[in-house]
């Protein structure tokens, strides 16, 4: 099995154990542990009846816009805490290339390695509803009704039937679609000669929604009937407010400063608003500044408040950027309260901690090791911490000096937040007050033949470290005490945790051997890199603490390891000579050790 395999099942196990439970309690699954909710089943390739987008809306808003966003870019609020990017569907270069038969499939299954899981609350029914709403995000309502124009006078004698054939139609992506207009066939002429690419787009846009329950013109029609809101204008300039379709209220709220200092005079607040439109596309519709009073206190009045309008508000200061919490419209609410707390800054990084620190070792490539680091921070004070002058770091990691393929888990070298150091890298972002509340991920690889030393150093204390390297690998270190070695099918990984660390101490480890799993091609550095992020989030939030309070706890146990095979004994013969060369092994201890390697090989060979 691939090493990164091994990753999506360990880690995926680890998830499956800790969805109800705090950290505080065991996460270790019992034997014959199956997880208490059924993965739901995958039905036909096609849905039952034709997919209505207006209800699969309600399911969006409920169960997806928290991490995909309200137009599908992967920008929700639980979404951008993730540690990996969420798709953004709502992209007419990343929805024009998806199968809806494939998004049923994800939205059945789940897709753990974007944290993303099973929706097994929904029918069938349902799911195919809540996709065909999702390709609505994709579809602007102008080019729907401009494709349908294209369509009528270009191709007055194609069967629309075609593409109301559900199972056609959910084995098609808007480019398969393309394609066949372009090339014509099955009833269709060749109009790729005659309408540019843009138009043809606009024709599969239209086309797409013949397969939907609502016909286009009942899409159309919406806007009078349901909001009157004119798209991309500000609720509280539209007509609904005055004519009464739409009931106002009021928001308010109270901005604190949690540092315990006075407010800005003349702080601006904006509010933001999000609800769907006439065409089934979630698009913000409200967006108002006020000032916020001597007393902290702000208010909007008259603001629309269609049901299931979502609003939150923002404010900067200090130059970081604050939000209160969402709150949704309801059938019986007038006022909304969107209470928000900012802080004073400061530069100084003396009261920062790394709650984890987990370091991962990756052998999937020849030659080369892929450590993968992960630090999650704390900041108990009531001040932000931020950059003391433009440019300058908030906090700095250094990396070693062969390192190489720096991937960076949400951004890039001198993109903004990242910066180059005569060591390493430094990151930018202002680190707000909370426990866990920061946290970065990066990787990047080194030259590996038969071992390493690797030193990693903190500038802050550590309250837990944690190295993870597959089976077969040797993990040595004097801070590193070794603990469990978990098995997942035929692959497992071995943990190695720390004491606390202090303030300016270097972890040095030393790394032989070569990992009993398969060898395999390394995928896309930056595909891999997510792919592992995703995962280390999960035991990050389910089974860090706990992994690392149990092996604290509990009586160093030797253990009686697997025997190894010929070639496996070759290579810590060769890896316990490089140390001895290296002046890390004692003389007797070097040749006590080389013996009984010796010895063990020699049987291997006679078993033959």
């Amino acid at each position: 099995m691939k090493f990164i395999h091994f990753v999506l099942l360990a880690l995926f196990t680890l998830a499956l154990t800790a969805c109800n439970l705090t950290l505080a309690e065991d996460l270790t699954p019992p034997p014959g542990y199956a997880s208490p909710t059924p993965e739901p089943t995958l039905g036909p390739s096609y849905p039952p009846a034709p997919p209505d987008p207006r209800r699969g809306a309600a399911i969006y808003t409920e169960k997806c816009a928290p991490c995909h966003g309200a137009t599908g870019m992967g920008d929700g609020p639980q979404g951008l805490q993730l540690p990996v990017p969420v798709t953004a569907f709502g992209l007419p270069e990343v929805a024009r290339l998806a199968v809806p038969a494939d998004w049923y499939a994800v939205v059945t299954r789940g897709r753990m390695e974007k944290l993303m899981p099973p929706f097994a609350s929904l029918t069938d029914q349902q799911r195919w509803d809540v996709v065909a709403y999702a390709l609505t995000l994709s579809l602007p309502p102008e080019d729907v009704e401009a494709g349908r124009l294209l369509f009528e006078a270009n191709c007055p004698a194609c069967p629309e039937s075609l593409f109301r054939e559900q199972a056609r139609m959910a084995s098609l992506s808007q480019a398969a679609m393309m394609e066949w207009l372009k090339q014509g066939g099955d009833g269709l002429p060749a109009l790729g000669n005659q309408l540019s690419e843009s138009e043809l787009w606009m024709m599969t846009a239209y086309l797409r929604t013949l397969s939907f329950a609502a016909p286009p013109s009942a899409q159309a029609a919406a806007p009078a009937a349901t909001s009157g809101l004119p798209a991309e204008t500000p609720a509280v300039s539209t007509p609904e407010a005055e004519t009464g379709l739409v009931p106002a209220g009021m928001v308010s709220g109270t901005v604190v400063n949690g540092s315990g200092g006075d407010l800005p005079p003349a702080l601006i607040i904006t509010l933001h608003g999000f609800d769907q439109d006439a065409s089934g596309r979630l698009s913000e519709v409200v967006n108002i500044e006020t000032t916020v009073a001597e007393d902290g206190t702000f208010a909007f009045s008259n603001v629309p408040m269609a049901l299931n309008r979502v609003f939150i508000a923002v404010v900067e200061y200090g130059g970081v950027e604050y939000t209160s919490a969402l709150a949704y419209a309801r059938d019986d609410q007038s006022s909304i309260t969107l209470p928000i707390t900012l802080y004073e800054t400061t530069t100084d990084t003396s009261a920062l901690s790394v709650d984890r620190w987990h370091i991962f070792l990756n052998f999937e490539t020849p030659g080369l090791v892929q450590v993968i680091e992960l630090w999650v921070i704390s900041n108990p004070e009531n001040r932000v911490v931020t950059s003391a002058a433009a440019g300058e770091p908030v906090l700095s990691f250094n990396l070693p000096e062969a390192a190489s393929n720096l991937q960076l888990e949400d951004g890039q070298l001198g993109d903004g937040r990242y910066v180059r150091t005569a060591n390493g890298f430094g990151d930018l972002a202002p680190i707000k007050p909370g426990m866990g509340a920061f946290q970065i991920a990066f990787a990047y690889d080194l030259p590996y033949t038969r071992s390493i030393e690797l030193s990693r150093f903190t500038s802050l204390p550590v309250v837990s470290a944690m190295v993870m390297a597959p089976e077969g690998m040797k993990v040595e270190g004097d801070l590193l005490q070794r603990g469990e070695t978990r098995q997942f099918q035929d692959t497992s990984v071995t943990i190695y945790s720390t004491q606390p660390l202090p303030a300016g101490a270097m972890l040095t480890f030393t790394v032989s051997g070569k990992p009993r799993t398969g060898a395999a091609a390394n995928p896309a550095g930056q595909q891999t890199l997510l792919l592992i992020l995703a995962l280390l989030g999960l035991l990050l939030i389910f089974a860090g603490l706990y992994l690392f309070w149990r092996e604290r706890s509990r009586p160093v146990l030797e253990t009686q390891p697997a025997p190894l095979d010929a070639d496996s004994l070759m290579d810590a013969i060769i890896a316990l000579d490089d140390l001895y060369k290296a002046g890390k092994l004692g003389e007797e201890s070097y040749q006590t050790r080389r013996a009984e390697l010796k010895s063990l090989l020699k049987d291997r060979l006679l078993d033959k």
